[in-house]
């Protein structure tokens, strides 16, 4: 097996939850990439706090991912895993949710963004409306993060970020349930490439 950093991959390909079920479909995933010039394949290993381990295999081809099944569109499961493994080096706290000001784009399409304070912005293009970002969105589930506890979770993980594969993004929000399950406690295994 090769091994990878997180930040190598582009897609993620596959996951195991042993090292000899990587080293299988390493194999088999290899096997396929031969038909693809230039496409490579490569492992994360990860222990959960648990011992638990988990094994995403990694590529940077297209061609190669949509070999997959399921082609471009992998598992909830293999999204989240290939989303926290892009930000487990990050530094996240506890915080609640508070409503920020926003930027609402003016003219015809209601957009908004959430404004970055001290931020200097085109007051001709943008309108300043205040506490309107009113949640944001676990990046491993989806579920809301707002001040409304009916809706979502009230507090959650975050970090400034950037992840990975989202160099744009400056924050990142995890909820509870999520970093429990895919962020507290892992550590990066070794990859034996002589193996």
């Amino acid at each position: 097996m090769k091994d990878a950093g997180p930040e190598w991959g582009e897609f993620a390909l596959d996951m195991a939850h042993t090292r000899e079920e990587a080293a299988r479909r390493f194999a088999e995933w290899e096997q396929r990439a031969q038909a693809i010039p230039g496409a490579e394949v490569r492992v994360t290993g990860w222990r959960d706090a648990g011992g638990g381990e988990t094994y995403l295999l990694w590529t940077r081809s297209e061609a190669l991912v949509r070999r997959r099944p399921g082609g471009l569109f992998p598992s909830a499961g293999l999204i989240a895993h290939w989303r926290a493994a892009h930000v487990r080096h990050l530094d996240f706290t506890l915080r609640p949710w508070r409503d920020r000001p926003a930027l609402r784009a003016r003219g015809d399409l209601p957009v908004y963004g959430p404004y970055v304070e001290n931020e200097p912005y085109d007051p001709e293009r943008w309108e300043l409306v205040p506490n309107a970002w009113d949640h944001e969105h676990c990046l491993l589930c989806d579920v809301h993060i707002c001040a409304d506890g009916d809706h979502g979770y009230t507090q959650a993980y975050f970090s400034a970020g950037p992840a990975h594969f989202d160099p744009n993004g400056d924050e990142v929000w995890i909820c509870p349930p999520c970093f429990a399950r895919y962020l507290h406690g892992w550590q990066r295994l070794p990859i034996d490439e002589t193996a």
